[in-house]
Protein backbone atom coordinates (compact mmCIF):
# COMPACT_ATOMS: atom_id res chain seq x y z
CA UNK A 1 0.00 0.00 0.00
CA UNK A 2 1.44 3.48 -0.86
CA UNK A 3 0.01 6.31 1.38
CA UNK A 4 0.52 9.71 -0.38
CA UNK A 5 0.39 12.94 1.92
CA UNK A 6 -0.80 16.38 0.53
CA UNK A 7 -1.27 19.35 3.23
CA UNK A 8 -3.02 22.34 2.26
CA UNK A 9 -2.44 25.49 4.28
CA UNK A 10 -3.09 29.08 3.41
CA UNK A 11 0.02 29.69 5.89
CA UNK A 12 2.55 27.30 4.59
CA UNK A 13 5.15 27.88 2.23
CA UNK A 14 4.38 26.57 -1.11
CA UNK A 15 7.37 25.00 -2.50
CA UNK A 16 8.31 21.75 -5.39
CA UNK A 17 10.09 19.99 -3.65
CA UNK A 18 9.47 16.55 -1.23
CA UNK A 19 11.16 15.88 2.52
CA UNK A 20 12.83 13.43 4.18
CA UNK A 21 12.25 14.73 7.75
CA UNK A 22 9.83 16.94 9.52
CA UNK A 23 10.70 20.57 9.43
CA UNK A 24 10.73 23.50 11.82
CA UNK A 25 7.18 24.71 10.14
CA UNK A 26 5.50 21.86 10.18
CA UNK A 27 2.66 22.03 12.65
CA UNK A 28 1.23 19.20 14.20
CA UNK A 29 -1.19 17.83 11.60
CA UNK A 30 1.07 18.43 9.09
CA UNK A 31 3.87 16.27 11.07
CA UNK A 32 1.19 13.94 11.28
CA UNK A 33 0.52 13.53 7.89
CA UNK A 34 4.46 13.38 7.17
CA UNK A 35 4.58 10.32 9.32
CA UNK A 36 2.06 8.25 7.60
CA UNK A 37 3.23 8.70 3.86
CA UNK A 38 5.37 6.48 2.15
CA UNK A 39 9.03 6.23 2.16
CA UNK A 40 10.65 6.17 -1.38
CA UNK A 41 14.00 6.73 -1.90
CA UNK A 42 15.77 8.07 -5.84
CA UNK A 43 15.78 4.83 -7.29
CA UNK A 44 12.12 5.05 -8.05
CA UNK A 45 11.37 5.81 -11.42
CA UNK A 46 8.32 8.30 -10.39
CA UNK A 47 11.23 10.46 -8.36
CA UNK A 48 13.50 10.67 -11.20
CA UNK A 49 10.40 11.53 -13.43
CA UNK A 50 9.67 14.11 -11.12
CA UNK A 51 13.37 15.79 -10.66
CA UNK A 52 13.14 16.11 -14.83
CA UNK A 53 10.38 18.29 -14.20
CA UNK A 54 11.76 20.59 -11.96
CA UNK A 55 11.25 19.19 -8.43
CA UNK A 56 13.29 19.16 -5.61
CA UNK A 57 14.21 15.94 -3.29
CA UNK A 58 16.53 15.91 -0.54
CA UNK A 59 20.26 14.88 -1.17
CA UNK A 60 19.75 12.11 1.25
CA UNK A 61 18.31 10.19 -1.83
CA UNK A 62 15.30 9.09 0.56
CA UNK A 63 11.77 11.18 0.46
CA UNK A 64 8.20 11.12 1.30
CA UNK A 65 5.46 10.64 -0.92
CA UNK A 66 4.21 14.01 0.73
CA UNK A 67 3.61 17.29 -0.46
CA UNK A 68 2.38 20.85 1.18
CA UNK A 69 1.61 23.69 -0.69
CA UNK A 70 -1.01 26.72 -0.58
CA UNK A 71 -1.75 27.21 -4.38
CA UNK A 72 -3.49 25.12 -6.40
CA UNK A 73 -0.72 25.24 -9.01
CA UNK A 74 1.26 24.00 -7.44
CA UNK A 75 -1.26 21.07 -6.23
CA UNK A 76 -2.62 20.64 -9.96
CA UNK A 77 1.16 19.89 -11.29
CA UNK A 78 1.80 17.42 -8.61
CA UNK A 79 -1.26 15.32 -9.15
CA UNK A 80 -0.92 15.71 -12.77
CA UNK A 81 2.62 14.02 -12.73
CA UNK A 82 1.33 11.30 -10.51
CA UNK A 83 -2.30 10.50 -12.14
CA UNK A 84 -2.84 12.27 -15.20
CA UNK A 85 -5.17 9.73 -17.74
CA UNK A 86 -5.12 11.06 -21.58
CA UNK A 87 -6.82 14.12 -22.69
CA UNK A 88 -8.62 14.15 -26.37
CA UNK A 89 -6.92 17.05 -28.31
CA UNK A 90 -9.83 17.54 -30.21
CA UNK A 91 -7.52 20.52 -32.84
CA UNK A 92 -5.21 17.67 -33.81
CA UNK A 93 -6.11 14.39 -34.93
CA UNK A 94 -2.84 12.72 -35.24
CA UNK A 95 -2.59 9.19 -33.04
CA UNK A 96 0.61 10.52 -31.70
CA UNK A 97 -1.67 14.12 -30.10
CA UNK A 98 -0.73 12.94 -26.61
CA UNK A 99 2.55 11.89 -26.93
CA UNK A 100 3.69 14.94 -24.65
CA UNK A 101 1.33 14.01 -21.69
CA UNK A 102 2.62 13.79 -18.35
CA UNK A 103 1.02 10.25 -17.51
CA UNK A 104 2.58 9.10 -20.71
CA UNK A 105 6.05 10.43 -20.04
CA UNK A 106 5.91 9.44 -16.54
CA UNK A 107 5.26 5.88 -17.83
CA UNK A 108 7.53 5.77 -20.88
CA UNK A 109 10.54 7.15 -18.67
CA UNK A 110 9.95 4.65 -16.21
CA UNK A 111 9.60 2.15 -19.03
CA UNK A 112 13.05 3.16 -20.43
CA UNK A 113 14.52 3.05 -17.02
CA UNK A 114 13.53 -0.48 -16.63
CA UNK A 115 14.96 -1.59 -19.87
CA UNK A 116 18.70 0.53 -18.75
CA UNK A 117 18.28 -1.48 -15.42
CA UNK A 118 17.56 -4.72 -16.79
CA UNK A 119 19.47 -4.88 -19.74
CA UNK A 120 22.85 -2.92 -18.18
CA UNK A 121 22.82 -2.32 -14.22
CA UNK A 122 21.64 -5.66 -13.33
CA UNK A 123 23.49 -7.88 -15.81
CA UNK A 124 26.44 -5.16 -15.06
CA UNK A 125 29.24 -7.84 -12.77
CA UNK A 126 32.05 -6.53 -10.25
CA UNK A 127 35.04 -6.55 -12.09
CA UNK A 128 38.25 -8.52 -9.87
CA UNK A 129 41.58 -6.49 -11.46
CA UNK A 130 44.62 -7.71 -11.88
CA UNK A 131 48.04 -6.15 -11.79
CA UNK A 132 47.71 -2.12 -11.03
CA UNK A 133 44.71 -1.08 -13.73
CA UNK A 134 42.13 -0.06 -11.37
CA UNK A 135 42.14 2.96 -13.59
CA UNK A 136 41.07 0.88 -16.82
CA UNK A 137 38.44 -0.81 -15.20
CA UNK A 138 36.54 2.63 -13.27
CA UNK A 139 37.06 4.53 -16.18
CA UNK A 140 35.28 1.84 -18.68
CA UNK A 141 32.53 1.67 -16.43
CA UNK A 142 31.69 5.00 -15.91
CA UNK A 143 31.97 5.08 -19.60
CA UNK A 144 29.69 1.86 -19.93
CA UNK A 145 27.25 3.66 -17.10
CA UNK A 146 26.98 7.06 -19.22
CA UNK A 147 26.35 5.37 -22.55
CA UNK A 148 23.89 2.71 -21.58
CA UNK A 149 21.23 5.75 -20.90
CA UNK A 150 21.41 6.75 -24.42
CA UNK A 151 18.99 4.94 -26.41
CA UNK A 152 21.30 3.46 -29.87
CA UNK A 153 24.24 3.61 -28.36
CA UNK A 154 24.96 -0.01 -27.58
CA UNK A 155 28.62 -0.04 -26.34
CA UNK A 156 29.74 -3.81 -24.37
CA UNK A 157 31.79 -2.84 -20.91
CA UNK A 158 34.19 -5.57 -22.66
CA UNK A 159 34.48 -3.44 -25.83
CA UNK A 160 35.11 -0.37 -23.96
CA UNK A 161 38.32 -1.79 -21.49
CA UNK A 162 39.20 -3.28 -24.60
CA UNK A 163 39.27 -0.05 -26.62
CA UNK A 164 40.99 2.21 -24.08
CA UNK A 165 43.78 -0.73 -23.16
CA UNK A 166 44.89 -1.38 -26.89
CA UNK A 167 45.09 2.54 -26.73
CA UNK A 168 47.00 2.28 -23.87
CA UNK A 169 49.14 -0.04 -25.28
CA UNK A 170 48.70 -2.71 -22.79
CA UNK A 171 50.58 -0.27 -19.88
CA UNK A 172 49.68 -1.48 -16.79
CA UNK A 173 51.38 1.49 -14.83
CA UNK A 174 48.94 3.78 -13.03
CA UNK A 175 46.90 6.74 -14.79
CA UNK A 176 44.99 9.65 -13.41
CA UNK A 177 41.52 10.09 -14.00
CA UNK A 178 42.62 13.63 -15.20
CA UNK A 179 45.15 12.50 -17.93
CA UNK A 180 42.04 9.66 -19.18
CA UNK A 181 39.51 12.24 -19.21
CA UNK A 182 41.38 14.87 -21.44
CA UNK A 183 42.57 12.14 -23.75
CA UNK A 184 39.38 10.17 -24.34
CA UNK A 185 35.54 12.59 -23.69
CA UNK A 186 35.15 16.20 -24.18
CA UNK A 187 35.22 19.26 -21.84
CA UNK A 188 31.87 20.96 -21.29
CA UNK A 189 30.85 23.30 -24.49
CA UNK A 190 33.85 21.93 -26.84
CA UNK A 191 32.60 20.65 -30.12
CA UNK A 192 31.83 17.08 -30.86
CA UNK A 193 34.29 16.54 -33.67
CA UNK A 194 34.18 12.44 -35.66
CA UNK A 195 37.32 10.85 -33.61
CA UNK A 196 37.42 7.30 -33.37
CA UNK A 197 39.65 7.38 -30.54
CA UNK A 198 37.01 9.25 -27.97
CA UNK A 199 33.82 8.61 -26.56
CA UNK A 200 31.11 10.88 -27.23
CA UNK A 201 30.33 12.01 -23.69
CA UNK A 202 31.67 15.00 -21.68
CA UNK A 203 33.40 15.38 -18.64
CA UNK A 204 33.64 17.65 -15.57
CA UNK A 205 35.75 17.73 -12.25
CA UNK A 206 33.63 18.35 -9.15
CA UNK A 207 34.76 19.93 -5.58
CA UNK A 208 35.19 17.08 -3.34
CA UNK A 209 34.03 19.35 -0.68
CA UNK A 210 30.72 19.91 -2.64
CA UNK A 211 28.56 17.14 -1.68
CA UNK A 212 25.32 18.71 -2.13
CA UNK A 213 26.54 18.47 -6.01
CA UNK A 214 28.19 14.88 -5.69
CA UNK A 215 24.49 13.69 -3.78
CA UNK A 216 22.31 15.41 -6.62
CA UNK A 217 24.19 13.91 -10.27
CA UNK A 218 23.93 10.00 -8.27
CA UNK A 219 20.51 10.64 -7.70
CA UNK A 220 19.73 11.59 -11.76
CA UNK A 221 21.09 8.60 -12.03
CA UNK A 222 25.24 9.67 -12.88
CA UNK A 223 27.50 7.00 -11.13
CA UNK A 224 30.15 9.26 -10.81
CA UNK A 225 34.11 8.78 -11.69
CA UNK A 226 36.28 8.75 -8.14
CA UNK A 227 39.91 8.63 -7.14
CA UNK A 228 41.89 8.89 -3.88
CA UNK A 229 45.16 7.91 -2.58
CA UNK A 230 46.59 6.34 0.46
CA UNK A 231 49.65 5.91 2.74
CA UNK A 232 50.80 1.95 3.64
CA UNK A 233 49.66 2.29 6.67
CA UNK A 234 46.34 3.62 5.19
CA UNK A 235 46.44 1.25 2.89
CA UNK A 236 46.39 -1.72 5.56
CA UNK A 237 44.08 0.17 7.96
CA UNK A 238 41.55 0.15 4.43
CA UNK A 239 41.63 -3.59 3.95
CA UNK A 240 41.24 -4.80 7.42
CA UNK A 241 38.66 -2.49 8.08
CA UNK A 242 36.05 -3.74 5.41
CA UNK A 243 37.40 -7.45 5.95
CA UNK A 244 36.02 -7.13 9.28
CA UNK A 245 33.24 -4.93 8.72
CA UNK A 246 32.12 -5.51 5.07
CA UNK A 247 28.79 -3.35 5.51
CA UNK A 248 30.97 -0.84 7.16
CA UNK A 249 30.51 3.14 6.86
CA UNK A 250 34.60 4.11 6.93
CA UNK A 251 35.01 7.32 9.23
CA UNK A 252 38.03 9.38 9.71
CA UNK A 253 39.14 7.76 12.56
CA UNK A 254 39.10 4.63 10.86
CA UNK A 255 41.64 5.50 8.76
CA UNK A 256 43.94 8.21 10.34
CA UNK A 257 43.28 10.89 7.09
CA UNK A 258 45.21 13.22 9.20
CA UNK A 259 48.10 11.41 8.50
CA UNK A 260 50.98 13.24 7.42
CA UNK A 261 50.31 14.45 3.94
CA UNK A 262 54.50 14.45 2.98
CA UNK A 263 54.09 10.81 3.17
CA UNK A 264 54.35 9.02 -0.43
CA UNK A 265 50.69 7.60 -1.41
CA UNK A 266 49.61 4.79 -3.89
CA UNK A 267 46.66 5.88 -5.89
CA UNK A 268 43.26 4.23 -6.56
CA UNK A 269 40.59 4.91 -8.91
CA UNK A 270 36.71 3.97 -7.98
CA UNK A 271 33.19 4.66 -8.98
CA UNK A 272 30.74 6.23 -6.96
CA UNK A 273 27.70 4.27 -7.57
CA UNK A 274 25.33 5.36 -4.61
CA UNK A 275 24.39 7.44 -2.38
CA UNK A 276 22.45 5.81 1.24
CA UNK A 277 21.19 8.45 4.17
CA UNK A 278 24.53 8.31 6.08
CA UNK A 279 27.27 7.41 3.23
CA UNK A 280 28.28 7.26 0.28
CA UNK A 281 28.66 3.53 -1.96
CA UNK A 282 31.78 3.01 -4.06
CA UNK A 283 32.49 0.28 -6.93
CA UNK A 284 35.37 -1.46 -6.25
CA UNK A 285 37.46 -3.51 -8.48
CA UNK A 286 38.53 -6.31 -6.14
CA UNK A 287 36.21 -8.64 -7.14
CA UNK A 288 33.08 -9.78 -4.94
CA UNK A 289 35.13 -10.91 -1.78
CA UNK A 290 36.31 -7.66 -0.83
CA UNK A 291 33.85 -5.29 1.29
CA UNK A 292 30.08 -6.27 0.30
CA UNK A 293 30.19 -7.66 -2.46
CA UNK A 294 32.41 -5.46 -4.25
CA UNK A 295 31.35 -2.48 -2.75
CA UNK A 296 32.10 -0.25 -0.15
CA UNK A 297 31.12 2.50 2.08
CA UNK A 298 32.86 5.66 3.36
CA UNK A 299 30.80 8.10 5.58
CA UNK A 300 31.85 11.20 3.40
CA UNK A 301 34.43 12.69 0.68
CA UNK A 302 36.91 14.11 3.36
CA UNK A 303 37.66 10.09 4.96
CA UNK A 304 39.26 9.46 1.94
CA UNK A 305 40.32 12.95 0.28
CA UNK A 306 38.30 11.72 -2.88
CA UNK A 307 38.85 13.68 -6.31
CA UNK A 308 35.71 13.37 -8.45
CA UNK A 309 34.78 13.52 -12.27
CA UNK A 310 31.21 13.80 -13.83
CA UNK A 311 30.54 11.89 -16.66
CA UNK A 312 27.71 13.20 -19.05
CA UNK A 313 26.41 13.55 -22.29
CA UNK A 314 24.10 16.54 -23.69
CA UNK A 315 22.07 16.65 -26.75
CA UNK A 316 25.23 17.45 -28.63
CA UNK A 317 26.88 14.33 -28.07
CA UNK A 318 24.23 11.95 -29.94
CA UNK A 319 24.17 10.98 -33.54
CA UNK A 320 21.36 11.43 -35.54
CA UNK A 321 20.77 8.30 -35.31
CA UNK A 322 20.30 7.81 -31.44
CA UNK A 323 17.76 10.63 -31.58
CA UNK A 324 15.80 8.87 -34.17
CA UNK A 325 16.21 6.09 -32.36
CA UNK A 326 14.95 7.45 -29.05
CA UNK A 327 11.94 8.95 -30.81
CA UNK A 328 11.00 5.97 -32.43
CA UNK A 329 11.34 3.98 -29.34
CA UNK A 330 9.09 6.40 -26.89
CA UNK A 331 6.25 6.76 -29.61
CA UNK A 332 5.79 3.02 -29.68
CA UNK A 333 5.88 3.35 -25.69
CA UNK A 334 2.83 5.61 -26.22
CA UNK A 335 1.42 3.63 -29.03
CA UNK A 336 1.12 0.37 -26.30
CA UNK A 337 -0.24 2.78 -23.48
CA UNK A 338 -2.87 4.42 -25.55
CA UNK A 339 -4.09 0.76 -26.63
CA UNK A 340 -4.15 -0.36 -23.09
CA UNK A 341 -5.77 1.90 -22.00
CA UNK A 342 -7.91 1.91 -25.01
CA UNK A 343 -8.96 -1.70 -24.34
CA UNK A 344 -9.24 -0.63 -20.71
CA UNK A 345 -12.26 1.26 -21.60
CA UNK A 346 -13.82 -1.24 -24.13
CA UNK A 347 -13.60 -3.94 -21.38
CA UNK A 348 -15.66 -1.70 -19.15
CA UNK A 349 -17.98 -1.40 -21.82
CA UNK A 350 -18.38 -4.67 -21.44
CA UNK A 351 -19.11 -5.31 -18.12
CA UNK A 352 -20.84 -1.98 -16.63
CA UNK A 353 -25.04 -3.19 -17.74
CA UNK A 354 -24.15 -6.79 -15.75
CA UNK A 355 -26.05 -7.15 -12.74
CA UNK A 356 -25.14 -8.13 -9.10
CA UNK A 357 -28.15 -9.67 -7.21
CA UNK A 358 -27.48 -8.17 -3.03
CA UNK A 359 -27.92 -10.88 -0.71
CA UNK A 360 -28.60 -8.40 2.26
CA UNK A 361 -31.43 -6.29 0.43
CA UNK A 362 -31.91 -8.55 -2.71
CA UNK A 363 -31.80 -5.42 -5.19
CA UNK A 364 -30.43 -6.48 -8.33
CA UNK A 365 -27.74 -3.91 -9.01
CA UNK A 366 -26.35 -2.92 -12.42
CA UNK A 367 -22.27 -2.93 -12.53
CA UNK A 368 -22.02 0.72 -13.46
CA UNK A 369 -24.00 1.69 -10.06
CA UNK A 370 -20.99 0.79 -8.16
CA UNK A 371 -18.93 3.57 -7.43
CA UNK A 372 -16.53 2.40 -4.32
CA UNK A 373 -13.28 1.13 -4.37
CA UNK A 374 -12.22 -2.91 -5.32
CA UNK A 375 -11.32 -3.45 -1.77
CA UNK A 376 -13.80 -2.18 -0.40
CA UNK A 377 -17.20 -3.55 -2.56
CA UNK A 378 -20.79 -2.47 -0.43
CA UNK A 379 -24.24 -2.41 -1.98
CA UNK A 380 -25.06 0.89 -3.42
CA UNK A 381 -28.40 0.56 -1.96
CA UNK A 382 -28.57 -0.86 1.46
CA UNK A 383 -24.87 0.24 1.92
CA UNK A 384 -23.72 -3.61 3.19
CA UNK A 385 -19.95 -4.44 2.87
CA UNK A 386 -19.54 -7.71 0.64
CA UNK A 387 -17.66 -10.43 1.69
CA UNK A 388 -14.77 -11.26 -0.84
CA UNK A 389 -16.01 -15.09 -1.35
CA UNK A 390 -19.79 -13.36 -2.07
CA UNK A 391 -18.48 -11.04 -4.89
CA UNK A 392 -18.16 -12.05 -8.93
CA UNK A 393 -14.72 -11.60 -10.08
CA UNK A 394 -15.51 -9.49 -12.85
CA UNK A 395 -17.44 -7.20 -10.34
CA UNK A 396 -14.09 -6.56 -9.09
CA UNK A 397 -12.56 -6.13 -12.21
CA UNK A 398 -15.33 -3.31 -13.11
CA UNK A 399 -14.74 -1.40 -10.15
CA UNK A 400 -10.75 -1.47 -10.30
CA UNK A 401 -10.81 -0.97 -14.50
CA UNK A 402 -12.96 2.07 -13.95
CA UNK A 403 -10.97 3.96 -10.84
CA UNK A 404 -8.10 3.37 -13.26
CA UNK A 405 -9.78 5.12 -16.06
CA UNK A 406 -11.23 7.88 -13.83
Amino acid sequence: MIIIGIYLNQKSKSEKKFYDSIQNDFDKGCKILFQITTTINYHNPIIKFFINNGWKIPESGESKLFVKTNNSKDLNDFIDLLNKGIQEDNENTNEYTNANNKLLDMIGNSFLLKIVDENYIKQFDVFNQKDKICWLYSFSTVIYFASSRIFGRKLKIDDIIKKIWENEKFDNKGKKNSELVEKYLYKENEPIIDDENKFRLRYKKIDKNNESKIRRIIIKGRPILASFGLTINQWKKFYDFFKENPKGILTKNDINSNENNEVEKIGHAVVLIAIEKDCLVFLNSYGKKFGDKGYFRVENSNVLHIRYYDIYWDESCLTKKEKDYYYNIHLEIVRKTCNYLMSTKDKIEELKNKNFYCLNCSNKIKYDKFTCEALNIQCPICLKEFDEDNIPSDLCVYIYLNNIIE
